[in-house]
């Protein structure tokens, strides 16, 4: 219970505990008062007076000690009987939230008692009434002019007022406008000065939450620098990396907009008093690469999570009083508070989705992001480092990585800085790199047979393979014999072979000085025919029921465990062996192998290319 006490209560001020009599003889007091009753019982103050005299409580005036405030703020009176109304309030505003404004949780933010201005609410409703005003005078003007009468064209006009050009009609009225309206006018059309974003995106009329993430951008956004126009110009494709740190280090309009912009957050975060905040200036890729023009944005992270100090009284406190001790304390953000350089922002953090332990997370997740180097950061500067006054999940990094918001060695470095499962997202990088290694020479070998197609030319008919080997597949067989084309290079060998089938459905391997043929990527359902290039004899005749083609499974890749062991199926699969010294290897084996592969492959020998040359 917070009070200017009754005769029944004792004062707690000045780290003392005193009776109300001893303060009442005090004709000034330039400090906080903190009232409690009597039937607390020194057990439960002594406490409480420890952790505030200890200056563990962070007091919203840091350079007066925990318990002191200006005497502008709030100076009790001895009498009630000669205050105003307004005065009145102000001090029950001032007794119900004292507490709060001691321990650095104030609720409302523009309670000023210095120039006679009761709460913010009273000047919400002057705008109110203005616009009450203005309305009138534009209704009756417009009748006037057209000699109307009556209520119904009355209410016509006030209804067509809304979408009226209200900037303007204020600004004609500005001379009849009353005196006591003269404020309310000067904010409304501040107000009403809004710039247009880079982006179309929506901005709210006012915010009221506990923190979240505002993006900004409008007619400063489009910076005016030589160096960086040139580079853009250069061509299509720009190092995002380079013009970011060109901007940083030699353009003096992007240095002006971020001092301007700590300036105006930090005299935001002081007024509402924002326990942390993170702010960012970074280039917009996607405007600057379209616009050719280099275009930035800005980002304001804030929350307002509970003070250690609340959370260390929770014990010493009574029932009604640990209702404040809530997960974050709540402001109220007009859109004129909001408004920078007369651009209104963009919200792109929602935290009020969350509930529980998740909506700290998700403003920790916000601060995260505005802290990391990501593509096209310029500055970066923040009153809660990353890793230090909160833990960082490995997924937020994978998040930014994933969207190309930073490239692999960043991500690399806060996985390690994460200390959490390190070596499976690291791997899982290194993975990502090699299989795009694989997609880029997959798009190359694609785009070479593209360019090459023009230059094919038909192939040659052979006897040997429209009669004895091709019909092979055109009847169940329990065994195939394999074609082998022997000749000297630059025949087409290897073309002739992959065109009988078609090269998408043919299956190449390299199999020049190994005894192993690798078909790991063998693809039993696309796959017709496998050209085993530069195999020779003793490969065949290691595999001899692989070049067979039985019915059956065969197992490849033997060794001594049998750990890299795999099967595939080729029955009715055309094998094709081409070679430049199978007939000199042929000669060269022992008769019982030169016979058995002399019954399994239908050999040509070839002489001529084989593909047209007309």
């Amino acid at each position: 219970m917070l009070q200017h006490g009754p005769p029944t209560s004792l004062v707690a001020t000045n780290n003392s505990i005193l009776p109300e009599a001893d303060l009442e003889d005090r004709h000034f007091c330039p400090r906080f008062s903190i009232v409690f009753p009597v039937a607390w019982s020194s057990a439960v103050l002594r406490p409480i007076l420890s952790v505030l005299s200890s200056g563990f409580c962070r007091s919203p005036y840091p350079s007066l000690g925990p318990l002191h405030a200006p005497a502008k703020v709030f100076q009790p009176c001895k009498r009630w009987d000669n205050e105003s109304r307004v005065a009145r309030k102000v001090r029950a505003y001032l007794t119900k939230t004292k507490l709060g404004l001691l321990f650095g949780c104030r609720r409302r933010a523009h309670i000023q008692t210095e120039h006679g201005e009761a709460l913010h609410a009273v000047h919400c409703t002057a705008r109110k009434q203005l616009l009450i005003w203005l309305r009138d005078k534009w209704a009756a003007q417009r009748m006037a002019a057209r000699n109307e009468h009556g209520h119904a064209k009355r209410q016509r006009w006030r209804a067509s007022f809304a979408q009226a050009d209200r900037p303007q009609i204020l600004r004609d009225m500005l001379p009849q406008i009353p005196v006591k309206f003269a404020r309310a006018a000067r904010d409304l059309l501040a107000g009403w000065h809004v710039e247009e974003p880079i982006v179309n995106e929506p901005s709210p009329q006012a915010y009221k939450g506990t923190g979240t993430m505002f993006r900004y951008s409008g007619s400063f956004s489009m910076i005016e620098h030589q160096p960086s126009l040139d580079l853009l110009a250069a061509g299509p494709s720009v190092d995002i990396d380079l013009l970011s740190a060109g901007l940083r280090r030699n353009a003096p309009q992007v240095l002006a907009i971020w001092d301007d912009f700590q300036s105006w957050m930090t005299e935001l975060g002081n007024k509402y008093r924002f326990e942390r905040v993170s702010t960012a200036l970074e280039l917009h890729t996607e405007v600057t690469l379209q616009r050719r023009v280099p275009s930035i944005h800005l980002h304001m992270m804030f929350d307002t999570r509970d003070s250690a100090a609340m959370r260390a009284l929770a014990p010493y406190l009574p029932g009604p009083c640990t209702r404040m001790l809530r997960p974050g304390r709540q402001v109220h953000l007009s859109g004129q508070s909001l408004a920078f350089r007369g651009c209104k922002p963009h919200i792109s953090l929602d935290s009020s989705q969350a509930r529980g332990r998740s909506v700290r997370r998700a403003l920790d997740q916000g601060h995260f992001y505005l802290q990391v180097e990501k593509k096209g950061s310029i500055f970066r500067q923040t009153t809660c480092p990353a890793y230090q006054t909160f833990t960082v999940s490995p997924d937020w990094v994978t998040g930014l990585w994933q969207g190309d918001k930073i490239n692999k060695e960043c991500a690399e470095q806060h996985y390690v800085q994460c200390k959490r499962n390190i070596r499976a997202y690291c791997e899982n990088l290194k993975y990502h790199g090699q299989k795009q290694r694989e997609l880029y020479i997959q798009q190359q070998q694609a785009a070479a047979a593209e360019l090459l197609r023009p230059l094919q030319k038909e192939p040659v008919e052979l006897p040997e393979v429209t009669q004895l080997f091709l019909p092979q597949f055109t009847r169940p067989m329990h065994r195939r014999k394999f074609l082998v084309l022997n000749g000297p290079t630059r025949l087409g060998k290897t073309v002739y072979a992959r065109s009988l089938f078609g090269a998408d459905h043919t299956y190449e391997t390299n199999c020049s000085g190994v005894l192993e043929p690798d078909m790991r990527e063998y693809d039993v359902l696309g796959h017709r025919c496998v050209v085993f290039d530069e195999a020779s004899v003793h490969l065949v005749l290691k595999h001899k029921k692989l070049f067979q083609a039985p019915p059956a499974e065969i197992s490849l890749g033997h060794s001594a465990t049998g750990m890299y062991v795999y099967r595939i199926w080729v029955w009715n699969v055309a094998l094709i062996v081409t070679s430049n010294v199978w007939t000199t290897e042929l000669e060269q084996l022992a008769a019982e192998d030169r016979e058995w592969l002399e019954g399994n492959a239908i050999l040509i020998q070839c002489s001529q290319p084989l593909y047209r040359q007309d």
